[in-house]
């Protein structure tokens, strides 16, 4: 009898440690469940589990690099590769941003593992329709991967590199730069400030230094020229972290969201040297005075 109660007793023990590891674990999980970078912006929680984030600190890569923007490659196959069957191909669109993330990986800002649908970077993708096209100007983020930051004409997803083409993209010792000189820099400010919508403002779209694990930028007046400072809140006077994805909109097929005021820059004059200094940093920094992993300049140069 004492037997028996003592093996009832062992497995009630049991029983116990197991559901207080359980409910240990689950807590754990659900506190780990939102990433929150505590911006301005209400919507910017990512469901992404803490746990998902690799411990992989970041080594800027030693030399110079000049990186060539593909204007090309998304534009001229559907994913499929034949006319019989036009449905993008999921496994080919894999195979796709895999062999561009690869093209510069000594530059060691993608993780080694790197896969749109796996970890963290799924929650830019995990949306895509492949019955679906995408709208014409998103694929130029899908096939230009170290371009970390994209600019826009504030509240459209069209690059202006696709407006006007002829700039350099250069890396060179944790400094990425996009240089348009004289005419083409010319071009550029005109396309901006003709703008009708919101004249002389641009997007800085990070979707790219997302996908990559700098989740955090703020864009620093004090090395900028020709910008006007933002209002609190906006990426000049805070930790700024935009998270995006692709999703069937309302043209009916992939197209980019969400919408982001807060990173919008306003030029102050049109056809003057300007420069955006953006820092990148793959944690949250306590401070935007802190060092930066990575920086991306955006230089335009009239004259």
């Amino acid at each position: 009898m004492k037997s028996h109660l003592k093996s009832k007793n062992f497995k009630l023990i049991i029983l116990i440690i197991l559901i207080g590891i359980f409910t240990l674990i689950l807590l754990k999980r659900v506190e780990n469940l939102i990433i929150n970078n505590n911006s301005s912006d209400k919507s910017e929680k990512y469901p992404v589990l803490l746990s998902e984030l690799p411990e992989i600190k970041y080594n800027p890569f030693k030399g110079k690099v000049i990186i060539k923007p593909d204007f090309d490659g998304f534009y001229l196959q559907r994913f499929s590769g034949t006319e019989e069957d036009p449905i993008i191909n999921k496994r080919n669109f894999i195979a796709f941003r895999k062999k561009k993330v690869n093209q510069y990986n000594r530059l060691n800002f993608y993780y080694p593992y790197y896969s749109p649908f796996k970890f963290f970077h799924k929650q830019i993708y995990k949306n895509i329709r492949f019955d679906k096209d995408f709208l014409d100007p998103t694929k130029y983020f899908i096939a230009n991967p170290y371009q970390l930051i994209i600019f826009t004409k504030a509240d459209h997803v069209t690059p202006l590199n696709i407006i006007n083409k002829f700039f350099k993209l250069t890396y060179n010792n944790g400094v990425i730069t996009e240089l348009y000189k004289d005419t083409p820099a010319r071009n550029w400010m005109s396309e901006v400030f003709t703008f009708s919508d919101h004249p002389g403002k641009i997007w800085a779209i990070m979707i790219n230094a997302w996908d990559a694990g700098f989740f955090y930028i703020n864009v620093e007046p004090d090395k900028s020229e020709n910008i006007l400072p933002g209002q609190p809140g906006n990426v000049t006077a805070t930790i700024h972290s935009g998270y995006y994805f692709f999703h069937v909109g309302h043209y009916g097929v992939n197209n980019l969201s969400p919408s982001k005021p807060n990173a919008w820059i306003t030029i102050k004059e049109i056809n003057k040297f300007t420069k955006i200094y953006i820092k990148l940093w793959r944690k949250k920094p306590d401070s935007i005075h802190d060092k930066p992993d990575l920086i991306y300049q955006l230089i335009i140069d009239p004259n």
